[in-house]
């Protein structure tokens, strides 16, 4: 057997090491491809909703402030806000009260055990209370992003037939706990009769679209001509207050004057006075 000097065995051995890695290296490199994954892309969920209900009242010494806490967060991308305007205050001094405002937030009052009534009073997606705070309503934005609102899609049928298209929430909604579709009517910004400033985002119409099972729905109706409103707002509530979906509409000034669908809720007559007891039964949400 011939024998290699050392240095020149060693040479031999790495250019035999060199020669193998060669071979190699394209099925190495070939399984590097293969074991490598695609680039996935994740694509931005579609917007959801945090609703934002006031409970408010012309004659409230602090809701002015909380008028304007409101139209900011309005300004947030996803957010929506309804300002109710109560009625157990004089009548006379909020010409935008209304009691079935009044009778819904019993009902909220109520699901959490507060026993008196006050404003202003914020309620989010139906289950949270906040603050009449700014930084303190962001925070509980910011929670139930987590759980958010579903989308829903208004559309224009021809105008002014609007169609709201209900999504498939069986997951959610059962015939056995169904949830009602309710409608409202935003008004444009009113002169407060008291102090020089203007109330927005206010609820002047109200009234239910339909109870909904959770099945994929087209629900359509038609919309009387109302110069002072300026947005529609449906919400999806289940029996447990809780908001499941919404959407909202732009209204614009070449409707018709048809019939008009919404039906305000009979309720008790309500004293008008601030620390009501809420009383133990409420027929708003059933």
């Amino acid at each position: 057997m011939r024998k290699f000097p050392k240095n020149n065995l060693k040479a031999v051995q790495i250019l035999c090491m060199a020669f193998l890695l060669g071979l190699a290296s394209p099925a190495l490199a070939q399984e590097q491809e293969e074991i490598v994954p695609e680039e996935v892309v994740i694509e931005s969920p579609a917007p959801k909703y945090a609703v934002i209900e006031l409970f408010t009242a012309q004659s409230c010494v602090f809701c002015q402030d909380a008028d304007e806490i409101l139209e900011s967060l309005s300004n947030i991308q996803g957010v929506m806000t309804v300002a109710c305007h109560v009625d157990y205050y004089p009548a006379d001094t909020d010409p935008l009260a209304r009691d079935y405002c009044t009778e819904r937030q019993k009902d909220y009052l109520r699901s959490k055990g507060v026993k008196h009534i006050y404003t202003p009073h914020f309620v989010v997606d139906g289950q949270y209370f906040a603050e009449a705070k700014r930084l303190e309503i962001e925070k509980v934005i910011e929670k139930v992003s987590r759980d958010p609102v579903i989308p829903l899609n208004i559309e224009v049928k021809n105008a002014p037939t609007y169609s709201v298209v209900l999504p498939d929430m069986t997951s959610f909604i059962t015939p056995e706990n169904s949830a009602r579709v309710l409608l409202f009517g935003v008004n444009q910004p009113v002169q407060a009769t008291r102090g020089n400033f203007e109330m927005k985002n206010a609820a002047s119409q109200y009234g239910l679209l339909t109870e909904w099972d959770g099945t994929p729905k087209d629900v359509q109706f038609d919309l009387a001509n109302d110069k002072d409103m300026e947005r529609l707002i449906v919400l999806v509530q289940g029996k447990d207050l809780k908001i499941l979906a919404a959407g909202e509409k732009g209204l614009n000034d070449s409707q018709e004057d048809l019939e008009n669908p919404f039906e305000d809720i009979e309720n008790a007559e309500v004293k008008r006075s601030e620390g009501l007891p809420v009383p133990e039964n409420s027929e708003t949400i059933k």
